[in-house]
């Protein structure tokens, strides 16, 4: 009989003892939980990509770009800059120039894909439509802040496609974007 009341207070012990529940640090915690919350974590990416400008007439732009992406949403980045123009006078005389630089750029994806764009360009244009053989021939440097809104949209999860309208608004005074130029850019980029 004392077994059997022994018994019966142990299982009641062990009932009582199982239905208490105690929340363990996540640093002891295994199992899913656990690793759903290190797969949530977000470490700083990288980029590599590219975009090519133009305003569908004599400006063609090529733009490589590496950044850092510190945010899903916030990319921040540099990159050569190469520019190949081509103008014609009033006797439809052609002429190409060419121009290399830099620039660095902000951009956000805000509601709905909606990308926005900030940036400071710098280019070495020639100061007057001559070519390097003519003797008053000269470079001028082109600094410009651009602005720009557009689309981005991910392929993949490492993968990007974005198009941008850019306008450059702040710019050193210049014979070849004036009064105030548009360009269409289209870029992809991808993380790492």
């Amino acid at each position: 009989m004392k077994r059997f009341f022994f018994s019966l207070i142990l299982v009641a012990f062990t009932l009582c003892l199982s239905a208490q529940t105690v929340n363990l640090p996540r640093s002891l915690r295994s199992g899913s939980n656990s690793q759903s919350n290190a797969k949530t974590e977000r470490t700083m990416k990288f980029f590599v990509g590219g975009n090519m400008n133009s305003n569908f007439g004599y400006n063609l732009a090529l733009a490589p770009e590496i950044g850092i992406q510190p945010a899903k949403w916030l990319r921040i980045g540099a990159g050569p800059r190469y520019e190949l123009q081509v103008l014609t006078n009033g006797n439809y005389d052609r002429f190409t120039t060419h121009a290399v630089g830099a620039s660095v750029f902000a951009e956000g994806v805000i509601v709905n894909r909606i990308l926005l764009h900030v940036g400071y360009e710098y280019l070495n244009y020639p100061t007057k439509h001559t070519t390097p053989a003519d003797p008053d021939y000269a470079r001028d440097n082109f600094h410009a802040c651009a602005l720009g809104v557009g689309y981005h949209q991910r392929v993949s999860d490492k993968l990007s496609l974005y198009g941008l309208y850019v306008i450059y608004p702040f710019m050193t005074p210049n014979d070849y974007y004036n009064p105030l130029p548009m360009f269409a850019r289209i870029g992809i980029s991808y993380e790492f």
